[in-house]
């Protein structure tokens, strides 16, 4: 069978990974936030709530049991694979964010606000600690670390106008990498951002549409940019919150797909809008 438009841009990201590309999972479910760092869990939807799917066995967990009228989106699992951190979603409910652990269906409330039109978790940080959170106003957006034990809450400052469309903190927790999209995109220019001071700094100096994939424990940024024409995968060593020399071309031709790091390797998930089934690739030889 001839592969379809959107088959196309899933198989040509594997292909760009040479003959060492391995499907870890197809589901028709939807996924609902990053696969876990471990590579190990996938969070998805299905009727509302949310589940899980280990790749390694293809077992799936519900989490949740919300009835109609309540649901669950924007999940973010932390580093020791434990506990997901999602949005509540409810009618009456703008902004809940929840936290149940990945053996579990009893969640808790992390963190609640009337304040805010909506709110949902981004990432963790490195020690699983803390959950960043993202917060709508009436017309300003804003950023919150939150106690994964007790939910005591501090401001992380964010400059107006910034559209965080994903995260990752820096191996020590000082510095966040971001993507700052423009409305309803996923793509835009990778920046950094000081958790303590709210003081940005751009990535790299290209006129490019880039995209986060990963901050290494070696202090590397991995992103995808297309100042070359296709997508690549380029890195650049930070230290300190500042970029230490040009970004190396780590691989060329990576596709439009969103990357990020699992069991250490780079992993891609891709969406077949016409035969409405995600699936996830791994490269067995490209580390991120």
């Amino acid at each position: 069978m001839r592969p379809t438009p959107a088959g196309i841009a899933c198989l040509a990201t594997a292909l760009s990974y040479g003959q060492s590309a391995h499907k870890i999972l197809e589901s028709p479910l939807i996924i609902a936030g990053e696969i876990s760092p471990s590579g190990r869990f996938v969070p998805f939807v299905e009727k509302n709530n949310l589940w899980l799917i280990d790749t390694t066995t293809s077992k799936r967990t519900q989490l949740t049991d919300f009835q109609e009228g309540n649901g669950a989106a924007n999940s973010t699992i932390s580093p020791d694979d434990k506990y997901v951190a999602f949005r509540h979603t409810a009618r009456d409910l703008p902004c809940e964010v929840r936290l149940v652990r990945t053996n579990s269906s009893t969640s808790r409330v992390l963190f609640a606000s009337e304040v805010f039109r909506e709110c949902w978790p981004v990432t963790w940080t490195p020690d699983g600690k803390r959950v960043l959170i993202a917060t709508v106003g009436e017309s300003l957006r804003g950023l919150l670390l939150v106690q994964a034990k007790n939910g005591s809450a501090s401001d992380v400052p964010l400059r107006t106008g910034v559209r965080m469309a994903d995260a990752v903190f820096s191996p020590d927790g000082h510095w966040l990498a971001f993507t700052d999209s423009a409305p309803n995109q996923r793509a835009g220019r990778v920046g950094l951002l000081s958790a303590a001071t709210g003081e940005m700094r751009p990535l790299t100096s290209a006129s490019a549409s880039e995209r986060l994939a990963g901050w290494r424990n070696d202090g590397r940024v991995y992103f995808t940019s297309d100042a070359m024409g296709d997508p690549a995968l380029f890195a650049v060593t930070v230290v300190n919150g500042k970029p230490s020399g040009e970004p190396t071309l780590i691989r060329k031709s990576v596709g439009r797909q969103p990357l990020s790091g699992c069991r250490g390797l780079v992993c891609s998930i891709c969406w077949n809008s016409l035969i409405n089934r995600h699936s996830i690739w791994q490269s067995s030889t490209l580390r991120l």
